[in-house]
């Protein structure tokens, strides 16, 4: 009872579907906020007093997020009043409710949608831009064939910070995790 419980849940992920023959990347739901409520439930009602919880992958297209330029609650988690009925409802019971959000890794996303990484990137003392490759984890070689993501340079990672921040504020959070 005393011991503190920490629990991580995914809210969504990036999957490729197949609509009308084509692959489109689109977002599934793994963990809608009512469903994170009801978890949270069953956990307190059951005698757990010191509960922690992380959400990760609520905006922006899930786990594999867009960077926080603009941040958009996923509607298919229950969007923005979903999230304001799991907070309420993670402060009644005593859980610390976290929300997960990557700051200082970015995909490259284009102009429109936020990272470029010509710009936005970190960079070397030889100017080149920190690209990270995904690691196999059998041969635990670089998967350079894989798309790679990049280290943003703190500016960027700060302002994105500032807005997850600001538009977790707005919505009564009170846990930030990085």
């Amino acid at each position: 009872e005393q011991m503190p419980v920490s629990v991580e849940m995914v809210g969504a992920i990036d999957k490729i579907v197949v609509k009308m023959g084509l692959p489109i990347d689109s977002v599934v739901a793994t963990t809608t906020f009512e469903q994170a409520q009801q978890m949270i439930g069953d956990l307190t009602e059951g005698g757990v007093e010191n509960l922690n919880v992380r959400f990760s992958g609520w905006a922006n297209r899930g786990v594999n997020q867009r960077v926080f330029t603009d941040v958009k609650v996923i509607k298919q988690l229950g969007g923005e009043a979903g999230m304001k009925n799991l907070i309420s409802f993670a402060k009644d019971k005593n859980a610390n409710l976290y929300f997960d959000g990557v700051n200082c890794f970015a995909y490259d996303s284009g102009i429109l949608q936020g990272f470029v990484g010509f710009s936005d990137a970190a960079r070397y003392t030889t100017r080149e831009q920190v690209k990270i490759y995904p690691y196999d984890i059998i041969t635990y070689k670089e998967s350079d064939w894989l798309d790679p993501y990049y280290l943003a340079k703190p500016s960027y990672a700060k302002e994105n910070a500032s807005n997850m921040i600001n538009k977790l504020s707005g919505l009564g959070a009170e846990g930030v995790a990085f």
